[in-house]
């Protein structure tokens, strides 16, 4: 498999050459097709479908309240492939959504929600659409995004996003580059400032954290997986298959510079 970097107009937008065909990435703002085919044909790349693994909408809309009250287990799929963004003073930094968990209801024993409402764990409990960010081991933060309804304790955890805006300033916040940078949930909070500032934020009001609306990923490039660090739950939990990832086979070690 090989990844083709291609320049088009004033965005970055990357190729990733799959069995089935070629997955687009568009790093930037979104481009003409017709521009994408001629470029790939400069390069003697073959295009099948530009379109078909990564689809996009006609604009990034923000992602609302009831797109987060939907089902959790399917939620937590139609995340992957959003671009998560966060507005730091004068810069946006931003990532695409690559993997995330899901912890549903009282009876997930891997779930905080477990041992029913605390201090700490009570914003599950609400509405949906709200950041549920703790603390963990001294020194890392996790972001969480509540979902279902409110009373219904709920969340997913983002686990990791592939860097599109804001790379620079991301390496500075983390002291780290390249595949490390957001590859995993507290390196993605640090690399984006999340914090418990942000625990309780309405991540559907399009300021200072949120979620667009920037593409579908198709089922057959998704994987599943039990859940990680969640030894302490009953077996039946920890083999859940709620942990949800893109398939390697799309990004193959793909990273937006």
């Amino acid at each position: 498999m090989d990844v083709h970097s291609i320049r088009l107009g004033s965005a970055n937008s990357y190729v990733v050459r799959c069995e089935k065909g070629f997955l687009l990435i568009d790093a930037g703002q979104p481009h003409h097709v017709d521009t994408f085919k001629q470029e790939c044909s400069q390069m003697n790349i073959p295009v099948r479908s530009t379109m078909s693994y990564f689809k996009r909408p006609t604009e990034m809309a923000i992602l609302t309240k009831e797109f987060y009250s939907g089902c959790t287990l399917l939620l937590g799929q139609k995340l992957l492939g959003k671009k998560l963004v966060r507005a730091l003073g004068d810069d946006i930094l931003s990532g695409i959504i690559s993997e995330a968990e899901v912890y549903f209801g009282i009876d997930d024993s891997a779930s905080h929600a477990s041992k029913g409402m605390t201090r700490r764990n009570k914003i599950m409990f609400g509405p949906p659409g709200i950041a549920y960010v703790y603390f963990v081991y001294g020194m890392h933060y996790m972001l969480n995004i509540v979902t279902e309804k409110k009373g219904v304790p709920a969340a997913i955890l983002i686990r990791s996003v592939i860097p599109v805006q804001g790379i620079r300033r991301m390496e500075i916040l983390r002291g780290n580059k390249g595949r490390a940078l957001t590859n995993g949930p507290a390196k993605l909070c640090q690399a984006l400032a999340i914090d418990k500032s942000l625990n309780g934020w309405d991540v559907t009001r399009g300021e200072t954290l949120w979620i667009e609306d920037f593409a579908d990923i198709e089922p057959e490039f998704i994987e599943s997986g039990p859940r990680v660090g969640v030894q302490y739950a009953d077996r039946k939990d920890r083999d859940a298959l709620r942990r949800f990832w893109i398939n390697k086979e799309c990004f193959h070690e793909l990273t937006i510079a």
